[in-house]
């Protein structure tokens, strides 16, 4: 059977063979089933990943969250000295952005 047989066409086929050779197309069920099966593997159970201590990474993820605070604020004083004016639209992001990234951190190990 090729790949580019159409189902329809996959379908009659082994309707014409299990018509013209009976016992055929019990081998024809054996290897369909068999195909479907290679074609899903079954979920091996792998091991877990092997977490961190909940103290380093609570304390990692504290990390990630002030230190993107810092470059954001950062740049909100920068943006300050060297326009002369501070982009007002960015103070939520600077205060929604460490929170964001904390949590992306933190998930990495969930």
């Amino acid at each position: 059977m090729s790949m580019q047989m159409s189902i329809v066409a996959w379908v009659n086929r082994r309707a014409s063979l299990r018509v013209k050779y009976p016992s055929f197309a019990l081998r024809i069920e054996t290897l369909s089933l068999s195909a479907i099966a290679a074609m899903n593997p079954s979920p091996e159970n792998k091991p877990a990943r092997k977490q961190p201590p909940k103290w380093l990474l609570n304390t990692l993820t504290a990390l990630v969250g002030v230190l993107t605070l810092a470059l954001g604020i950062g740049w909100i004083v920068y943006k300050w000295v060297v326009d002369l004016e501070i982009p007002y639209f960015a103070i939520p992001l600077v205060m929604c952005v460490p929170v964001i990234t904390a949590v992306a951190f933190r998930n990495i190990w969930d």
